[in-house]
């Protein structure tokens, strides 16, 4: 059975070629070129595992061809193995500081071109592996940086008098900046209490509602009201999340939140996320509730002494 890795031979003479491609095509899936823009073209359009390159080429050397696949930010990190007839150490020299990872003189060995190829993709393997890892984990951290910035930002807002539309807005704006999206909305439950409607969304409904991730989607409303009505968070394959604002057991809305579909998106840490930033927003919006009460001279002193302490 194939490998799912992909070779790139470039050589000028269709006979080296063959000879290349024979031997590895039981294991890799192999493109060709017999010249350098054709090879470069070709890692353009679907960039190869690893590059099995020829030096002595007619126009564009083998030499050019690897300097100018290091200066691509598509492929630079595709390890390129020189495959030629130049035989002298000052030639192997010049193409390993050009940036190739091996050098292969012919006629070659097949035992040797099939060891230094699988060992060279191992490598590939395990870097683009531990990137991976590492971008995952600079995800994560930098996620969480956000998150603690957006708590102090809600506990500093919820200190200072606001009216409950201007805590929504700020809870979205925070949210937007923690979870680095803008479709987020807070919905709220109608008057009678029975059923759940979107209060405020950051984009203004700029979305179609016919579309899953518009707020105002049967799929949002639903997966909404499902988390106002079991307490807790809830995911819709990772890239719908629902958090209900709760205070004091209440539920007093819920936060919904589209997220994009990428390598760093961690559904799991962010419903974690979206639970405490939802605990945070409850106590900006009881205080904002708190606000309006007192303007309108309807307070309740031993919740005002609960606030309190809860800021202290």
């Amino acid at each position: 059975m194939k490998n799912t890795h992909r070779i790139l031979i470039v050589d000028d003479i269709p006979s080296n070629i063959k000879i290349l491609a024979d031997l590895l095509q039981e294991e890799y899936k192999i493109s060709v070129a017999t010249n350098g823009p054709d090879a470069l073209e070709l890692v353009q359009k679907e960039a190869p595992d690893i590059i099995l390159l020829d030096i002595m080429m007619p126009g564009m050397d083998g030499y050019e061809v690897c300097q100018q696949l290091k200066v691509n930010e598509r492929s630079k990190n595709i390890p390129v193995i020189f495959v030629t007839a130049k035989t002298e150490i000052e030639d192997e020299q010049h193409g390993l500081e050009l940036g190739a990872v091996d050098y292969i003189t012919k006629p070659i060995s097949p035992p040797i071109v099939l060891a230094r190829v699988r060992n060279h993709i191992a490598l590939k393997e395990a870097r683009d592996h531990l990137e991976e890892l590492v971008f995952e984990r600079t995800c994560a951290l930098q996620l969480t940086v956000r998150e603690l910035k957006g708590r102090d930002r809600l506990v500093r807002f919820q200190m200072m008098s606001h009216d409950i539309n201007a805590a929504h807005r700020e809870i979205l704006l925070v949210l937007s900046e923690v979870l680095d999206t803008v479709d987020i909305a807070i919905f709220l439950p109608e008057k009678s209490g029975s059923s759940l409607q979107v209060a405020v969304s950051l984009d203004g409904f700029a979305g179609d509602a016919s579309q899953d991730d518009s707020p105002k989607s049967g799929a949002a409303l639903q997966l909404a009201t499902k988390a106002f009505q079991e307490k807790k968070v809830l995911s819709d394959n990772g890239l719908q999340i629902a958090a209900p604002i709760i205070y004091k057991d209440e539920v007093l809305g819920v936060i919904w939140v589209s997220l994009p579909s990428f390598p760093g998106n961690q559904s799991e840490e962010t419903q974690n996320i979206l639970w405490r930033m939802a605990t945070e927003a409850a106590m900006v919006m009881r205080m904002a509730m708190f606000t309006e009460d007192l303007q309108e001279d309807r307070v309740d002193f031993d919740e005002l002494m609960d606030l309190a302490e809860q800021n202290l």
